[in-house]
């Protein structure tokens, strides 16, 4: 995703947040997710089409440190690609940097 869009989308999220959240239910319709504990970290990958941006996205958790967005995409289809990529990414290397792509943010 490029930087111009990736700007939209910031602007996206925090209108959103000043128009108020959608409920729990509304926000977490048709999301995937994965748990599972590897050389005893315990990761989460979470794939949705966010409410604040309305982008397919792969948000990854690992030991509680609080979700980073890993991977947009343009589809669903590509989502689930994703989504099982990451699975098999954090299957062989539970320690990846995750930089979050929409903040530019690593650990």
């Amino acid at each position: 995703m490029n930087k111009d869009k990736r700007e939209k989308l910031r602007g996206n999220f925090l209108k959103e947040l000043s128009n108020g959240l959608p409920s729990l239910e509304d926000s977490r319709s048709d999301v995937l997710r994965d748990e599972f504990t590897k050389n005893g970290i315990d990761i989460v990958i979470d794939t949705c089409c966010a409410f604040d941006t309305k982008v397919w996205e792969t948000g990854i958790d690992q030991n509680d440190n609080g979700f980073k967005i890993a991977e947009q995409y343009d589809s669903k289809k590509q989502a689930l690609i994703g989504h099982k990529k990451w699975i098999n990414e954090l299957m062989k290397s539970p320690n990846l940097k995750i930089t979050d792509v929409l903040w530019d943010l690593v650990d």
